[in-house]
């Protein structure tokens, strides 16, 4: 987060907002906002005998928003002001007399009688005043969410309809509309918390207390695009214009040097068995000291209820252990080649040649050999001039040289074209039924890269939405599972994409129960409708 925050307001600079001096990096940003919400940590009142018995303190559970406003005349309350550097920690604060005056005599009373006197609830005051840590940077004012939960029962929020935001709580979004009066609120960080406040399950009503905190605040929301069914609790409740972020690049998880010097072991093992007899024991003292029988268990002594030890496991016969090794070896194999997200993403940042590489090599496995991955990599690093140079960090490979393309006066071939000639390079014999299966591959292939290359509409798209103009809408999803539609990143995603709907598997559900309840007559059976698509 560090990373793409400071990108963004660097965004916000270049497009002319007022984002005062910033920082060389962005963990020098956060630093200073932690330095401002620590100040905060100080100034936590007694609570109640009665209140700390249900367990009433909020629980530090926090996100980050950004406010951003155009306007000078901020309220008095608002004590960091410009003139004050950003990492000096003073806090901004609210008087509780002014969040009464917000909220307004009943809500006010709701407050109250959840968490009694608006000051003495165990939350960050200085008396008389809630206090907000965060910076501001010209008329950008970056804050963190106050705490939600409670001590003890961190979901009690949630799910309890009758229950209110503590007072710290509604001073933050009260301010950020009526103190800070900002012309709208980005938010950065999954999940937040606003839209999950009592009422989850429902639709906003003016009694709702996401709708009373973020009144008529745009309120834009950098969400994970593989997340899209939480998503839409943001859309639905936080009224949050979603734009989606891509997920990090895919790895392998590889195994550490004892799992490894095991899979070898066992690899040798059953070579030969009798002659190896003598790796049997030292297999065995391995498993036991890597611990590794609770994840892949040897069922046989499981069922006779011996433990699994390397005394033990002499008891058993030599096919018994061979059948186990195997099984063994192949859960290695598996967990050696399993996906894990690498690294960080950065908001609107393009994947270079390498990231691209990871995500095709994690989206075809195995259905496309290495090198003609790499050749897809290559191909689309030289139409795209932006990546050649992310080519030099591929240099542990043996790329081969991009195959010859005949522009012919007109620009780039078509990926068609690039497609073919892949296709007679690396797969010269294959039949035809299977080479226009691979060429439906590599045309993926090409068609993910230029998704992937259009990231940058993350950031293109939140300065769109800043602006108050138009967020292309997408299905949210994840590449490995839904495929190259959940892309390019940057959209207002939504969950519900009519064009997979129904599933073919639904569809045969749902035919199977249309035909045993409808009239047994062949006639009948021939006018069930199709499906619409």
């Amino acid at each position: 987060m560090p990373r793409s925050l400071l990108k963004l307001l660097q965004a916000l600079q270049a497009e002319g907002y007022r984002v005062g001096d910033l920082p060389d990096n962005g963990e020098t940003l956060i630093d200073w906002v932690k330095a401002a919400d620590d100040a905060t940590s100080g100034y936590v009142n007694p609570m109640p005998e009665d209140f700390a018995a249900q367990g009433s303190l909020p629980e530090l559970r926090s996100q980050g928003s950004l406010g951003l406003s155009n306007s000078n005349g901020h309220d008095s309350t608002r004590t960091l002001g410009s003139d004050i550097p950003p990492g000096s920690g003073t806090p901004t604060t609210v008087n509780i007399r002014q969040l009464e005056h917000w909220l307004g005599y009943l809500l006010s009373h709701r407050v109250e009688k959840q968490w009694g006197d608006l000051t003495r609830t165990g939350i960050k005051t200085d008396g008389d005043n809630f206090l907000l840590g965060g910076v501001q940077l010209g008329n950008v004012w970056i804050g963190v969410q106050p705490p939600l939960g409670i001590a003890g029962d961190p979901m009690r929020l949630m799910f309890e309809r009758d229950l209110t935001p503590h007072p710290q709580y509604a001073a933050f979004y009260q301010w950020l509309q009526k103190g800070f009066q900002a012309d709208a609120v980005v938010h950065f960080g999954m999940h937040g918390t606003v839209e999950w406040l009592p009422g989850a399950p429902l639709g906003n009503t003016g009694y709702s207390w996401s709708d009373i905190l973020l009144g008529n605040l745009p309120h834009l929301y950098v969400y994970a695009a593989n997340n899209p069914s939480e998503s839409i609790l943001a859309k639905r409740r936080g009224y949050g214009v979603l734009v989606s972020h891509n997920v990090p690049t895919y790895g392998r998880a590889g195994l550490y040097k004892d799992l490894v010097a095991l899979r070898e072991l066992i690899a040798e093992y059953r070579e030969d068995p009798d002659k190896n007899a003598v790796l049997r024991d030292f297999i065995l003292k391995k498993i036991a000291d890597t611990g590794l029988e609770a994840d892949c268990p040897f069922t046989e002594a499981r069922n006779l209820g011996i433990e699994f030890t390397p005394d033990n496991g002499r008891l058993f016969s030599k096919d018994a252990l061979l059948a186990y090794f195997a099984h063994l070896y192949e859960y290695l194999q598996v967990l050696e080649n399993r996906l894990f997200s690498s690294g960080l993403h950065v908001l609107g940042q393009a994947p270079d040649a390498e990231a691209l590489h990871s995500y095709l090599e994690a989206y075809f496995g195995e259905d496309l050999k290495p090198a003609v991955l790499e050749a897809v990599v290559t191909q689309w690093s030289d139409r795209c001039p932006q990546n050649r140079a992310s080519l030099e960090t591929l240099t542990d490979r043996t790329i081969p040289p991009a195959v010859a393309t005949d522009k012919g006066g007109k620009g780039d071939p078509h990926p068609t074209v690039e497609a073919d000639r892949l296709l007679h390079r690396f797969y010269p014999d294959e039949p035809e039924p299977q080479q226009q299966g691979i060429k439906a591959k590599l045309l993926e292939a090409f068609e993910i890269c230029d998704r992937l290359s259009q990231t940058t509409d993350e950031l293109t798209n939140l300065l769109r939405g800043l602006n108050g103009e138009y967020i292309p809408p997408a299905p949210g999803g994840d590449l490995l599972r839904d495929g190259p539609g959940v892309l390019p990143t940057g959209r207002n995603i939504h969950a519900l994409d009519p064009y997979r709907m129904p599933s073919p598997a639904a569809y045969e559900r749902g035919r199977a129960i249309a035909r045993s309840s409808w009239p047994n007559t062949s006639k009948s059976r021939g006018n069930i409708p199709k499906p619409w698509r």
